[in-house]
């Protein structure tokens, strides 16, 4: 964890800000790492049943024979139906440019998910320029004081004292915290993954 005080600047590695409150940047492929994928192959697969069933109920009377023809065109369209909603998926992955970008808040009372898009000014594009040439010519290589500022998409806010439960898969750089009526993720890089965890686990004081 990089201890170098920052105001709201976001960057690989955790860190503390003069404000006291840690911050760090995640990126991951969508394509190799389909979180999302499950669930909306459950959303689609929700859909269908529901109309399978509204179909059920209207054409009841119409016998066996045609309960069983509705019952096996659904089951043969399952298949078409995960597919569409796959390729669905993976074309959306490709226009959000096949990555999932996200920034994280986490201060003494609660941790903040954003999922974000970059926005890189030309003077954070200069400065990182000059930086990856001083490490090309065995100069030091350190992440540059004002970093990447990030665009807020979706906002997800967790208090400590609401969750009751944490998991954690290192694999996928995932810790999960489980409220009662609800689960959120918080993506962390190899690096930090421990003191993260950790940090959390001290300030989840209701975990059963």
């Amino acid at each position: 964890m990089d201890k170098t005080k920052t105001n709201k600047e976001y960057h690989e590695r955790v860190v503390l800000g003069s404000d006291g409150t840690y911050r760090w940047r995640y990126e991951r492929s969508i394509y190799t790492h389909p979180d999302e994928l499950p669930a909306v192959l459950k959303a689609f697969g929700a859909i269908a049943l529901v109309m399978y069933i509204i179909l059920t109920v209207i054409t009841a009377s119409d016998g066996f024979d045609e309960w069983w023809s509705l019952t096996w065109h659904f089951l043969l369209a399952l298949p078409i139906i995960a597919l569409v909603a796959t390729i669905g998926y993976y074309i959306v992955a490709w226009l959000k440019g096949g990555k999932y970008k996200a920034v994280f808040d986490m201060d003494e009372n609660m941790i903040v998910h954003r999922q974000v898009d970059w926005k890189i000014k030309k003077k954070d594009v200069v400065g990182t320029a000059l930086i990856l040439a001083a490490a090309a010519g065995g100069g030091h290589l350190r992440e540059p004081a004002y970093g990447i500022r990030a665009e807020s998409r979706k906002v997800t806010k967790t208090l400590y004292k609401d969750v009751v439960k944490i998991q954690s898969k290192r694999s996928s750089n995932t810790i999960y915290l489980y409220e009662r009526v609800g689960k959120y993720d918080v993506f962390v890089n190899d690096e930090d993954f421990d003191i993260v965890l950790n940090f959390l686990q001290a300030h989840c004081t209701n975990i059963k």
